[in-house]
Order: C-alpha cells, then structure tokens, then sequence
C-alpha cells in the first residue's frame, strides 16, 4: 500500500479551493442583475361625498435609488389637485419603520414651501411613526401635508408631489391594516385656483396595490453555470492528482 504524500493532498485541496472561488468570482462578475425597476401605484379610488369622475386620480412612483426611495406623486392634471379638507393629507402613507428622514436626491427634494412632513422637525427633516387617520381610508403611520393649499376647496394646488425617504427600500412601505398604501386629499374638477369645476367634489383619492408588483428572486443561470463549472473543475483537478501522486 503506498504511503500517504500529505504534501500532494494538501496541494490537491489547495487547488480545489481556489478553483472553486475562481468559479465565485467570475459569477459574480458575468451574472449582471436587473437594474431597479420603480414601482407605480394607481390612485384609483375615491372615498368621499357626491361622485367622482372615473379615475385613474393620480400616480404614486417609488424608485430605489442607492441607499434612498424617491417618491413621486403626480395627480391626473385633467381633474385633480391637492386641497385640505381634513380627510387626509397630501399623501398619506405607511413605512415599516418607526421614524424616517427625508433627504434631498436630485430632483426630489421637498417642496417645503408648499408641503411638510407631519410631526417633522429639524434638517434634514426626520419625524416618528404616529396614527394618522384619514376619513375612510383607513390610519397611516406617515403623512405629508399640504401648506399651500387652502381649507376646503376654497384653495387648490396641482402639484406635483416629490420628496426622499433615506435609509429605506421599496419593501418598506407596506399597505395599512384596511389594504392600503397611498392615500390623498384631492378636489376632483376644479377651475383656476379653486374647487368650481365639474364635479367640484373633495375627497380622499386612495392606492390599495401596485400596478406592478415586484418579481420573485430566482438565480441567474449564468451564476449557477459558471459555479457548477468551478466545482467540476476542481473535483477533475483533485481526481488527476490523485492518480498521478
């Protein structure tokens, strides 16, 4: 029986080893993901008084970007704009989390002129989860208010509605116990800077889902290729060393 050369075992295990972390690197370097699809929510409810004209009333887009969520919310220019009527806010919306800090990405900064954080104080401007109840749409954690718009439909804003959320994901915000994520205090028709057109009703306009929720994480091919490549590699490696030590 031939003796054991540890030192050739030792360099067959070596061998393998760095194969197989060979394998890891370059999938990790072919195996491109998705770049970071945004996520849009319809606001196509309404929940209010009279009736409103078919929706959708507006679009809430969330896009990840970095470490931070811009947040988008554009109302349907033909018919809608923020007012304060005192069923909601702005936006109202739900983060699992217990505070949040608003940032200020490229082209998503806070107009604070004509809107502010609920609860917020500071710069950047950071607030604690609450229970904010809305009229109908259930209570949310977080809300943006509008300051420029006046009480009732005595004074409209169009909008939009842009600010950042650091240190979150998309994943983040999560729908309240009623279903839903989004909701705002509109006038739907209004003329000039009040609520006078057709219908002329105020309202909370609301998003109970996403129109496009994201996709299930699978492995890429290419990753599992290239990594079953590695190992296979590695077990001929030791198995021809075997037969020649």
């Amino acid at each position: 029986m031939r003796p054991v050369d540890f030192k050739t075992l030792l360099t067959i295990r070596f061998d393998a080893i760095r194969l197989a972390l060979l394998a890891c690197i370059l999938a990790a370097g072919f195996a491109l993901p998705a770049a970071a699809t945004p996520m849009t929510f319809s606001i196509n409810k309404y929940v209010g008084t009279g009736t409103a004209g078919p929706g959708p009333y507006g679009t809430v887009t969330l896009t990840q970007n970095g470490l931070n969520v811009d947040v988008d919310l554009t109302l349907n220019s033909s018919c809608c704009a923020f007012v304060k009527t005192g069923a909601g806010d702005a936006l109202l919306f739900n983060l699992d989390k217990s505070s949040i800090t608003l940032g200020s990405d490229s082209g998503f900064v806070l107009n604070t002129t004509d809107f502010k954080l609920v609860g917020g104080s500071g710069t950047p401007t950071t607030a604690s989860a609450g229970t904010i109840h809305s009229g109908g749409g259930g209570d949310f954690s977080f809300a943006i208010s509008c300051l420029g718009c006046g009480h009732g439909g005595s004074g409209v804003l169009p909008g939009p509605l842009d600010f950042t959320v650091t240190g979150v994901t998309i994943s983040d915000f999560i729908a309240n116990t009623k279903g839903n994520f989004f909701a705002t205090d509109i006038c739907d028709g209004f003329s000039g800077t009040r609520c006078s057109g057709t219908p002329g009703i105020t309202g909370l306009a609301i998003a109970d889902g996403p129109n496009n929720p994201p996709p299930r994480r699978v492995p890429e091919p290419i990753t599992l290729t290239l990594f079953g490549a590695g190992l296979a590699g590695a077990f001929a490696v030791r198995r021809r060393k075997a037969k020649t030590a």
